[in-house]
Formats: C-alpha cells, structure tokens, sequence
C-alpha cells in the first residue's frame, strides 16, 4: 500500500507546468501516491491567453471543476463556455483543447483522472 499525506494545504504544494500548454498546476495525489485508479488529482491556473492544447488520453477519463473564472473548452466537437460551478467530464480517446480568451483574466480548476484500463 502506498503512502500518501492526509491532509495538504494548496499554499505548500509547489507549482508545476502543465504537461499539455501554458498554465500552471499544483498535484495533490498522481497515480505514484495511491494503488487506486487515481492518476491525478490536481488544482490549475490559466491566465488570460493560456492554453491546453488539443490532446487525448486513451486509458484515462478526466473530470474538471471550474473553482473560479471562466474560458472555453473544446471537447470532441462541442465548444463549450465555463463559467464558475461548471463540472465537465472528458471520456477516454476524446480529444479536448482548453483557452482563454484575451479578455478573461483567469481561470482556476480543480480536477483528477481515473485509469479506464
């Protein structure tokens, strides 16, 4: 069984890059931390202009809350507009790309994956 910290406060996690564009990320548990299907789970920023750029996970479903700020989401072949207290669920082999535009200032997510096999 492997070990993860019970309780972590978002302010002493370091920040990372995010793997897919600009942004930035903090993890709070990856697949390195628990036995479970868990990958990832994660809080991100993106400032006005950032980006996730198109990709696809073919093993992984994603799930996204949107904590604070708003952008756009391309998921398959829907654009969808975020706005605060959105949840967004991304299926395995779905390509997705995630923006700001210049006039959004930011947007703050919280999100994880769970291995599909």
């Amino acid at each position: 069984m492997k070990k993860t910290k019970l309780l972590q406060n978002l302010k002493n996690i370091s920040i990372k890059q995010i793997n897919h564009g600009t942004g930035t990320k903090k993890v709070f548990v990856n697949n390195k931390d628990t036995d479970t299907a868990l990958t990832q789970f994660a809080w991100s920023r993106f400032k006005s202009g950032e980006s996730c750029e198109k990709h696809s996970h073919p093993t992984m479903d994603e799930y996204f809350f949107v904590y604070k700020g708003s952008g756009i989401y391309e998921i398959g072949n829907e654009i969808l507009s975020l706005e605060e207290g959105d949840f967004i669920r991304i299926p395995e082999n779905t390509y997705h790309k995630l923006y700001l535009e210049k006039n959004n200032e930011f947007l703050e997510l919280v999100y994880f994956g769970i291995a599909t096999h």
